[in-house]
């Protein structure tokens, strides 16, 4: 099943390759050879390549919309503040909690909010996370801790809003400081097109935002889900609040090892329609 894309996607020159699409969403017991929940959900294979139609109805070549995901390259005297750090080495989350205990990390945060400041509309109040450092080769990263299990196709509620709020709230900038190539895994819907879909009676039980997912992936289970690479020192912007989303380092034989924040970031930047090339 294929609707015009609610969420578009904006990408730098030379970087169309890095989408792939997936036909839907499968039911698991399992995730990364972990039991999980009952109605837990993430994207059938193969990945496949994008077809013609499929660039056109996703990538953006106009005006860039808030809740519209952008891929990002880091500016090079950045990536140099990052690479004297030496997270590449990291093996363990010992080596990370060295490196953000020191002098050295607090001032790579302040240099990196700094620059995303020029971005963040409404002087928004930037919040930075912890360093995350997961294991190689996760086809699902997401992990909930307090219950042991991978959560699969989810969306986030660091925020806290009701769904009709949840595209004003704080979008998420990630930025890969690993070794290799990272996944972010979307739709290109919201969540609040994902309720009306399914005819779902809206009310102010916030339990209500959990079971929205996993009754439009049962319902529609060949809706197509995306997914795009994001290479060392690049960052995916998307709003994570109001998309039903997961990452990933599928196929990677180093740890993921990436930087969350937290603002209104909005980019102005788009990609030259000069400049895309369709895939075929």
């Amino acid at each position: 099943m294929k609707t015009n894309s609610e969420i578009k996607v904006r990408l730098f020159t030379g970087s169309i390759d890095r989408l792939r699409i997936s036909n839907g969403a499968i039911k698991v017991l399992e995730i990364n050879g972990i039991p999980c929940h009952e109605e837990t959900f993430v994207p059938k294979e193969p990945w496949e390549r994008l077809n013609k139609f499929d660039c056109q109805r996703l990538i953006s070549l106009k005006k860039h919309n808030y809740n519209d995901i952008s891929l990002i390259k880091l500016p090079r005297n950045l990536i140099k503040v990052f690479e004297d750090l030496k997270l590449k080495n990291c093996i363990n989350n010992n080596d990370i909690h060295y490196i953000q205990d020191s002098s050295k990390w607090q001032e790579t945060i302040k240099k990196t909010v700094k620059f995303l400041s020029r971005f963040n509309l409404n002087n928004t109040e930037i919040i930075t996370h912890k360093l995350y450092f997961g294991q190689p080769n996760l086809k699902n990263n997401t992990f909930n801790s307090h219950e042991g299990v991978f959560i699969g196709m989810h969306l986030d509620s660091w925020e806290g809003e009701h769904i009709f709020s949840r595209n004003r709230s704080r979008n998420r900038i990630c930025i890969n400081l690993g070794n290799e190539p990272r996944f972010l895994l979307f739709y290109n819907i919201s969540i609040v097109s994902m309720a009306k879909m399914i005819d779902f009676q809206i009310n102010d039980e916030k339990n209500d935002i959990n079971s929205i997912y996993k009754k439009f992936a049962s319902k529609f289970p060949d809706f197509p889900i995306y997914r795009l690479e994001i290479s060392p020192y690049e960052a995916y912007i998307a709003s994570t609040e109001f998309i039903i989303h997961d990452g990933s380092n599928w196929s990677s034989t180093f740890p993921d090892i990436n930087l969350t924040f937290r603002g209104q970031f909005y980019f102005k930047k788009c990609m030259s329609i000069l400049n895309l090339v369709i895939i075929k």
